[in-house]
């Protein structure tokens, strides 16, 4: 999974050609971390039809608070250069899939 900051948001996130999920985060949380293989799971599973990337709040704070990121891990999924759909802390796996299904139209 990329690390994106604010410098390379629009090219990395709002200029791809792929869904793109977004996981807001900091290394500090607990949570994060827990998220974080489930995400390499799903990442593996969906290969090059949507992209992952991690963007720590406290690098960019500016990019959490355009997208309304008030609790970690946020996931944004950003389709066609918008924001299409926001989840806060999934709780498994499944949720995780099915909402990148729903919302990424694959």
């Amino acid at each position: 999974m990329e690390n994106v900051n604010q410098d390379m948001f629009e090219a990395s996130v709002l200029g791809a050609a792929l869904p793109v999920v977004a996981d807001f985060s900091a290394t500090w949380c607990g949570y994060c971390r827990r998220l974080e293989p489930v995400l390499e799971r799903v990442e593996a599973e969906y290969g090059e039809r949507v992209r992952f990337v991690r963007i720590d709040i406290d690098e960019n704070p500016a990019l959490a608070e355009e997208y309304g990121v008030e609790v970690i891990p946020t996931l944004v999924l950003f389709v066609g250069g918008k924001a299409a759909d926001s989840i806060v802390n999934p709780a498994s796996q499944a949720i995780l899939t099915a909402w990148i299904e729903e919302h990424a139209g694959i």
